[in-house]
């Protein structure tokens, strides 16, 4: 298996697109340009292919960067029959779909752009490429992107990477990201454009991996890194992160929904699935930490993640999963928030710190230490436990009385919450 050392630093190349316009055209042929959910429609005004791209260039260059930023990024020529678009700063991509109708929304009959009546993303005449792209082959040390098998480290943060970022047919043995990866050093893309517009490229590394590693060795790390690793099975170790660059966003950005990934976090700032519509799957989800047991780590579980077991030493936790039942959360330290809109856990065992149950969904099995506390306060909602074991009585607060406590609750070692001996089931009923 090769290494191959990210160095960036590649030469940057504007991208040129090319959309050929054929066949018989009618003056009343629409051109629609699409650029990031943004469209500009053109009405052909004439039967000559020339004359109708002289149309659209004219159109697209006069639209202003106020309503129209994801446009003004790109210059619209013409090349005989075609449509050149280059973008306006070498090294950034872009990327933009011609479509063709009759007048009033009507499918085309005779035109074509680049030989078809259906959407087209054009003939790249020119590829995109720069020091920030990880498809660009002189950015690696191998002088070739990475490849199936390959080792991948992350290390120098000069070149941060933030484009070719669609490597969803690579499998990786290991990639690996440095804490030296700091400052510059971002992976991703934010979901907000700098040009003030929602940002339509890719915004994560889609590369899968056998061993993903994150926050290794010492460092300031990084303030985002965004990693999507499909369908391959994923073990994935986060060992530390920077300062998160976006308010209420986590550093490290991670998904993949293979049936068996494995997330470890030891340190740092961590959300899997974090924003709504993405999907990932944890059969297993350990959280340490590595100087304090209370803060090292701060991990969030989107709502469309399908977590399975949860070992917790230390840090905080916030479960917003709502895709299916999560089996079984221990916790030993630190705080854990379990939300969701009926949020259902199969065993829950609390040994220490503090767990905010605030969903109305279901709790099969529960056991609170003497030194914890499982906390129904924040979310008044009813709820269910249906077995729950106490070895201290105030472990347990839910003074609203919103639970409906199944088969009581059985108070182990200590003499609940009337003084008349140890291991009794209590059931409340009303008055």
């Amino acid at each position: 298996m090769a290494t191959n050392v990210w160095k960036g630093g590649a030469p940057a190349v504007a991208q040129v697109q090319s959309y050929a316009f054929a066949g018989t055209w009618e003056a009343t042929d629409i051109v629609i340009c699409t650029v990031g959910g943004v469209s500009l429609s053109v009405v052909a005004g004439s039967t000559t292919a020339a004359t109708i791209v002289d149309a659209i260039v004219t159109a697209w260059n006069l639209l202003p960067a106020a309503t129209h930023p994801q446009f003004a990024e790109i210059t619209a020529s013409r090349s005989g029959n075609s449509l050149l678009l280059t973008a306006d700063t070498a090294g950034v991509p872009f990327v933009c779909t011609l479509t063709t109708t009759e007048t009033g929304g009507g499918a085309a009959d005779d035109q074509r752009i680049e030989g078809d009546k259906v959407a087209t993303t054009g003939t790249a005449s020119t590829a995109s490429a720069g020091p920030n792209d990880w498809s660009t082959a002189v950015n690696w040390s191998l002088g070739v992107a990475p490849v199936n098998t390959n080792d991948v480290i992350v290390d120098d943060p000069t070149y941060g990477i933030y484009y070719g970022l669609s490597q969803s047919g690579v499998t990786l043995a290991s990639l690996v990201v440095k804490q030296t990866y700091a400052n510059s050093g971002v992976i991703g893309l934010p979901r907000a454009n700098a040009n003030n517009y929602p940002e339509y490229r890719e915004q994560y590394l889609c590369v899968a991996a056998t061993l993903l590693t994150v926050g290794d060795g010492e460092g300031e790390g990084s303030g985002r890194i965004k990693i999507n690793t499909g369908t391959v099975q994923t073990a994935a170790n986060v060992l530390g992160s920077g300062t998160p660059l976006e308010d209420g966003i986590p550093a490290i950005l991670l998904k993949g929904t293979h049936a068996s990934n494995a997330y470890n976090v030891t340190k740092g700032s961590v959300g899997i699935a974090y924003f709504a519509g993405e999907l990932s799957t944890a059969l297993t989800l350990k959280i340490g930490y590595l100087d304090s047991i209370e803060t090292d780590a701060d991990v969030y579980c989107g709502s469309g993640v399908t977590l399975g077991t949860v070992t917790k030493n230390g840090g905080k936790l916030h479960c917003d999963t709502t895709t299916a039942a999560i089996t079984a959360i221990t916790q030993v330290a630190g705080e854990a928030t379990i939300s969701g809109i009926t949020n259902v856990v199969t065993a829950l065992t609390v040994w220490g710190g503090t767990v905010f149950f605030c969903t109305s969904g279901t709790l099969t099995t529960g056991i609170v230490g003497a030194s914890a506390v499982l906390d129904f306060r924040r979310d008044m909602r009813a709820k269910t436990v249906t077995n729950m074991s106490a070895y201290w009585p105030n472990a347990i607060q839910d003074p609203a009385g919103i639970v409906t406590w199944t088969n009581g609750i059985d108070f182990l070692g200590c003499e609940g919450v009337a003084g008349v001996g140890t291991h009794r089931t209590w059931t409340p009923t009303a008055i």
